[in-house]
């Protein structure tokens, strides 16, 4: 074993196999294998992170490139939202816990952006979607609105009528 003095590196005899080295950092002695597996933590929070974010913005291209329905998108983007939160708020503590490691600290604050970001975006769809009138048939002409008549096939399991809402449905639209 070697260990590491001011006038370099010299060996070292071991009295047990499984002894923790210490790695000099002048002032600090920090213990190498609790400095791993700090940053080790650190690498696997800022891996989910960054595994949250794909996934989002996954979410949209696969219900554009026709990979998967409106339904599932709208759940990956529930679940990553989550994600992002759990994430944050263990990256949160991690970025608490570790003091004078610079790369853990590194890692650490890059996950708490992306999970901000992560967490952040449906949030703001989500309020966006929650301040204006949940109407699925928009027309330009609420008079005499244009009627289905190609589409009346593929619709037939749909969830929502295919019937202009009239009126009422006009109004939220103004």
């Amino acid at each position: 074993m070697f260990a590491c003095t001011r006038a370099g590196w010299r060996a070292r005899a071991r009295p047990h196999k499984f002894q923790i080295t210490y790695l000099s950092v002048a002032p600090y002695h920090i213990p190498t294998r609790e400095l791993m597996r700090r940053t080790h933590t650190a690498v696997i929070v800022l891996i989910v992170a960054v595994s949250g974010a794909v996934a989002l913005g996954l979410s949209g291209l696969g219900y554009q490139q026709e990979l998967w329905t409106l339904r599932t998108a709208f759940t990956m983007v529930k679940w990553t939202a989550y994600l992002g939160i759990a994430t944050g708020l263990v990256a949160l503590a991690g970025l608490i816990m570790t003091r004078r490691q610079r790369t853990a600290m590194l890692a650490y604050v890059a996950a708490l952006v992306l999970c901000t970001v992560t967490a952040g975006l449906p949030w703001s769809w989500q309020r966006k979607a929650r301040s204006v009138p949940p109407i699925h048939d928009i027309t330009t002409d609420t008079q005499d609105p244009p009627a289905f008549v190609a589409v009346l096939p593929l619709r037939t399991k749909a969830k929502n009528p295919v019937e202009y809402g009239g009126d009422s449905v006009a109004a939220l639209q103004r």
